[in-house]
């Protein structure tokens, strides 16, 4: 459904991640949106040896990565203040875990999702992969 909303997209994509997951179907979907102009606006919680190189990906391609440091966060991504998708993961600190997903084109909910992430935004750090060491993985850590 991320990946349709993101082919839609035609002024602007804002979300917010926790370890910068990604299929091919949505890193097509994210690089059309980068050939089309269409801006778009990454946060995740942290960068860490398991999601660096995920962020770095988005950064190389041209789209800001920020930070909104906290330990549990829902995702949520908003497109052209017309689209929402939030995902809430029953225990999001497990590496295995079910979650809910909500999909809306109201137009009072997606005003109040887009207004919350223009503002999670503005109060997020901007990431400098230049201050960043990229983390060493071995031929197990790629299966």
């Amino acid at each position: 459904k991320l990946s349709e909303m993101i082919d839609r997209a035609e002024k602007c994509v804002y979300a917010i991640t926790r370890d910068f997951s990604y299929s091919h179907r949505l890193r097509d979907a994210i690089r059309g949106c980068v050939k089309r102009n269409v801006k778009l606006f990454v946060m995740g919680l942290e960068i860490n040896e398991t999601n660096y190189y995920k962020a770095k990906w988005y950064d190389a391609n041209g789209i800001p990565v920020r930070i909104f440091e906290t330990k549990i966060h829902p995702r949520i991504a908003v497109v052209d203040g017309k689209e929402v998708s939030i995902r809430l993961d029953s225990d999001p600190l497990k590496k295995k875990f079910s979650f809910q997903s909500i999909w809306s084109e109201d137009p009072s909910l997606v005003a109040v999702f887009d207004s919350y992430i223009k503002n999670l935004w503005k109060n997020s750090k901007p990431v400098d992969f230049r201050k960043f060491h990229a983390p060493r993985i071995g031929i197990e850590d790629l299966k």
